[in-house]
């Protein structure tokens, strides 16, 4: 998780999630909400929705309205896609270490 604040020119109050979706426009990036569902993780998002009282979603899930407290987002990734560290090993020789990437999530908040 990497946490940053986004706070465009002229504006001191506080961040406008809105300018995700132009900046993102056209991109690898796909909003999504919990309406229409992830590609992943289907399951856990149904317990979770339904763990929590009614109340609470708007502060938890993308509900895909301008007005929406939150935005997520999932990066399109090609099937089989990794990440690939390489660094030297105990003895100096060389290490790879090969990780499958399943996919990567931007959570906004507006605040």
């Amino acid at each position: 998780m990497r946490p940053f604040c986004l706070v465009p020119p002229g504006n001191t109050q506080h961040s406008d999630i809105s300018v995700f979706s132009r900046w993102l426009a056209g991109s690898s990036w796909k909003q999504q909400n919990i309406w229409r569902g992830r590609k992943s993780g289907a399951l856990a998002v149904y317990n979770e929705k339904t763990y929590f009282y009614d109340f609470v979603h708007p502060a938890l899930y993308d509900d895909g309205t301008e007005a929406s407290f939150l935005q997520h987002y999932e990066y399109d990734l090609p099937e089989g896609s990794g990440y690939r560290i390489a660094c030297k090993g105990p003895g100096g020789e060389d290490q790879v270490y090969e990780l499958d990437i399943e996919y990567i999530l931007l959570h906004v908040y507006n605040t």
